[in-house]
């Protein structure tokens, strides 16, 4: 894996847990002598859950949030503990660094940034969120606007054909104008990644500019990352690709529970249309029953009276009925380990489905469902409080209640577990502490 060049001037600060609290890190901005080490531009839709994902997932600190740009820091005592981030400087990547003025622990922080930067860009969680996600990795630093200073600093080889990214895009625009128009320019910009051999990142802030230099290898995955979330909503790509924003919901819930669907197991989906839980769980089920009047927009099988188990695992058997009418097929089929309700009803609705299917579930089965606000709910603890003991009542325990990356401000999901009386009693009442009541749109 290509690491980022840099020069020996970057932030040595390092911890053992995030310097700035959440609510710290998303409302103020950085300090002004701040040296953040990575920088994210991220809307304020998805900023707390974003803090707190990579914060908890990833060695790094929050130091906070200014004109949608959070500023961060790795934390190399912690990345030390995990074994991901743990290894030996001197890899087979060091050759692309050697010809630069470096120092023992600026290779090792920057190896790590390139790392980190890498496994975010394939975190799966994070799911649609990176059609506008941005990550500007930070190696050295100099004075606004000085485009001399800056040619002279990242020491461009010669034809070499840079790939600038910068934030915001007029800002981008004017520095790609101005690099062009540098005397006796040895380089070439391209606005093509495919084209480039080097990438150029620079973002201005408090007077400075912000920069990272490094080989094209160095930025692949990011940029092979964006391309994938500019394309994943298509229908014609082939038969996984997803079909909807609501599959990165299921998507999310399954990477993160530690419950495994696995090909002997059976799936129901209520609501299904247009397909898209229905098509993350066929990924990994024997097969799924999905029930909805309306069409399915993904293969699938249309459920007949008497009809057996379809030899094709991940097999979708679309019920087109609504689901009262759909007692055969759930007779057929049963037991379900995994359940899930997307439909865009009050939650009563959801909990009648959900009381009148139980039967159908085997012990333990996983379920999930949505919790859609149509009216404004000033005490959402009372409510989130509220549906986890309604859920209780029906039987349901393991309660998590989460604010995916790809649900709406005014909707989160509650994953539970089909349980008996002793377990029900046994259960916790605590949530996810990736969910607080101000994460959601109450207004």
């Amino acid at each position: 894996m290509a690491n980022l060049t840099e020069n020996a001037t970057l932030s040595s600060v390092v911890s053992l847990r995030p310097s700035t609290s959440i609510h710290a890190a998303d409302r103020l901005p950085p300090a002004k002598d701040s040296k953040p080490d990575i920088i994210f531009r991220i809307g304020k839709d998805h900023l707390r859950r974003f803090i707190r994902w990579v914060t908890h997932t990833y060695p790094l600190d929050a130091i906070g949030y200014e004109d949608e740009l959070l500023f961060a820091t790795i934390a190399v005592e912690r990345a030390q503990n995990i074994p991901q981030f743990n290894f030996a400087v001197d890899d087979d990547t060091l050759p692309l660094l050697s010809k630069y003025p470096r120092t023992e622990s600026c290779a090792k922080l920057h190896t790590i940034m390139n790392h980190i930067m890498n496994a975010i860009c394939e975190d799966e969680v994070l799911g649609t969120i990176f059609q506008s996600l941005r990550i500007f990795p930070v190696t050295n630093m100099c004075k606004a606007g000085d485009v001399g200073q800056l040619v002279n600093l990242i020491k461009i080889p010669k034809d070499a054909c840079i790939r600038l990214q910068s934030s915001p895009r007029k800002q981008e625009q004017e520095l790609a104008d101005e690099l062009n128009d540098f005397p006796g320019a040895w380089f070439s910009l391209t606005p093509r990644w495919s084209d480039c051999t080097h990438m150029l990142s620079v973002l201005p802030w408090n007077n400075k500019w912000l920069v990272a230099f490094g080989e094209r290898e160095a930025f692949a995955v990011y940029f092979n990352r964006k391309d994938d979330a500019m394309t994943v909503h298509t229908k014609t790509a082939g038969n996984w690709t997803p079909i909807s924003r609501a599959y990165y919901k299921l998507n999310e819930v399954l990477l993160r529970r530690t419950f495994v669907l696995t090909r002997d197991m059976m799936a129901l989906d209520v609501g299904a249309a247009p397909g898209g839980w229905s098509q993350r769980m066929a990924k990994q089920a024997k097969a799924v029953l999905s029930i909805d009047p309306a069409a399915l927009e993904i293969p699938h099988v249309t459920y007949t009276a008497g009809m057996l188990m379809p030899e094709q695992l991940g097999s979708i058997i679309h019920v087109p009925s609504r689901v009262q009418d759909a007692e055969n097929a759930l007779q057929a089929f049963a037991p379900f380990h995994m359940y899930t309700c997307d439909m865009n009803v009050e939650f009563g609705v959801v909990l009648d489905l959900l009381k009148n299917l139980r039967q159908y579930l085997a012990d333990g089965a996983l379920t999930v469902v949505t919790v859609k606000m149509f009216r404004k709910a000033r005490h959402m603890l009372t409510l989130i409080r509220s549906v986890q003991e309604q859920m209780r009542e029906l039987g349901f325990g393991d309660l998590q209640v989460i604010h995916l990356f790809a649900n709406k401000k005014q909707e989160f999901t509650v994953i539970a577990r089909k349980c008996n009386t002793a377990k029900l009693k046994a259960d916790t009442k605590e949530t996810l502490p990736f969910l607080q009541a101000d994460d959601l749109d109450l207004n």
